[in-house]
């Protein structure tokens, strides 16, 4: 068992990279439909410099959810904590910037503080405490959809698909760069993105698919695959589909990476 202090220390550390997996997420260009250093992608209320402000104070959220949990918040307070953090973000932005991540890093958090004594795989957590949160049908169905059925199978877009593809090309590439974009081919092609359906129903979740397809192809025959990108993120801004669930989980996913990288111990 660790003591309170070591447990602040470790979910701190946790947390500063999952921080850092959404800004390399920010920073990667070019990506379809999404924000970069490029542009805005398919965003008109976003751009560069509120989504970079906006991981920023990030960690005033972590900070306070970190102290909750060690101090034996309940899980309705904990949910609390996060309502109030989407709210900070929306007041300062005039948007809901990072607000997928708040839930997915919040959620991870608190499934890494529970399953501490290394007894309960985190992935069994996740499920347990996102049953309790999608307990309400109405808020299951009509404002997650895609995150909540992720949720409720342990996020397999990130242990199952996300976390090896990311391992597997940097394993014998060393190039962390193209790594991260064989990541994003990945998860366009295994993300359930209710963003890209919300924008452009059911065909915008297909195109995804195809186009996530043939990055990976492109980069796997070592092709030039930034043109391709380049070319795709043209085409979503005219069709104005974007895919937040992928970029959420893809930042996720490299928060994880670096983290086990510096040797820090995740329970999975």
């Amino acid at each position: 068992m660790f003591l309170k202090s070591s447990k602040t220390s470790y979910l701190k550390k946790v947390a500063y990279f999952l921080r850092i997996g959404a800004l390399v997420e920010l920073f990667l260009t070019p990506k379809p439909g999404l924000v970069d250093l490029i542009d805005s992608g398919s965003h008109r209320d976003l751009d560069f410099d509120k989504m970079y402000r906006s991981i920023l104070i990030m960690k005033d959220y972590h900070d306070e959810l970190i102290t909750g949990l060690c101090d034996g918040f309940s899980f309705a307070d904990l949910q609390q904590i996060g309502i109030k953090a989407e709210t900070r973000m929306y007041d300062m932005f005039g948007t809901n910037t990072h607000k997928g991540y708040i839930f997915l890093s919040g959620l991870l958090l608190c499934s890494l503080y529970l399953s501490d004594d290394s007894q309960d795989n985190i992935r069994l957590k996740i499920i347990e405490l996102s049953k309790e949160h999608f307990s309400d049908d109405k808020k299951f169905t009509n404002t997650f959809g895609g995150i909540a059925n992720e949720c409720l199978k342990g996020l397999p877009s990130v242990f199952e698909e996300g976390l090896p593809a990311l391992s597997f090309y940097y394993s014998f590439s060393k190039d962390i760069k193209t790594s991260l974009f064989y990541l994003l081919a990945r998860l366009m092609q295994t993300v359930e993105d209710t963003t890209a359906i919300r924008r452009c129903g059911i065909e915008g979740l297909k195109r995804l698919k195809r186009d996530g397809f043939e990055i990976e192809r492109s980069i796997l025959l070592g092709e030039n695959y930034k043109n391709l990108l380049i070319s795709i993120n043209r085409e979503y801004q005219k069709l104005n589909l974007t895919m937040g669930g992928v970029a959420d989980i893809l930042g996720i996913c490299v928060g994880f990476f670096y983290a086990k990288k510096t040797g820090i111990t995740l329970l999975f």
